[in-house]
């Protein structure tokens, strides 16, 4: 991969189980989550285009990879009918993990990923799901998802290919 120009650098990743709690939903006046449609991928894509992804250049390409692939589910959360925040699940058999949660910044600390946690939660046990998986991307947000019934189970080591940019290690510092 490194002949080819692609970066490589290794993470360690906290490996989190839902314990089966359900993260509280509280209602909230003007805050709504609906599956990402064509109608609203690019309002999806303007989310996701966040810096902590590497932009819109980074993230496009793989978003609509993800968008075309049945195993991938997208939701968008609305504020008061605004794009605010974005999480997918990636399905693998019975088996079902949270990625690419991102909130735009002028919405964030308004705790929309407990909505948006509350709503996957309720579709993985319409699904039928055996287990929900997620791989928090730093200690901060390993509490946040915590707070919301899921536990940590382990670590795994996590190599990340990248061709420009930065890569998470020069996000995260």
């Amino acid at each position: 991969m490194r002949e080819k120009g692609y970066r490589l650098e290794s993470l360690p990743f906290p490996v989190q189980l839902w314990s089966g709690r359900r993260a509280v939903g509280t209602p909230a006046d003007g805050i709504e989550i609906e599956a990402v449609t064509e109608a609203n991928f690019e309002e999806c894509m303007q989310v996701e285009s966040i810096a902590e992804f590497g932009g819109r250049e980074i993230r496009e390409k793989a978003f609509a990879m993800e968008f075309a692939h049945p195993d991938f589910v997208h939701y968008l959360l609305r504020v008061k009918g605004e794009p605010a925040s974005s999480l997918c699940l990636f399905r693998a058999g019975q088996y079902v993990r949270v990625e690419n949660v991102a909130t735009l910044p002028a919405y964030r600390g308004q705790g929309l990923i407990g909505h948006l946690l509350h709503h996957v939660q309720q579709e993985f046990v319409r699904m039928g799901g055996e287990q929900l998986w997620v791989c928090p991307i730093n200690d901060r947000v390993e509490r946040v998802y915590s707070s919301y019934g899921f536990e940590t189970v382990g670590q795994l080591p996590f190599v990340h290919a990248f061709l420009g940019g930065a890569g998470v290690l020069e996000l995260r510092a």
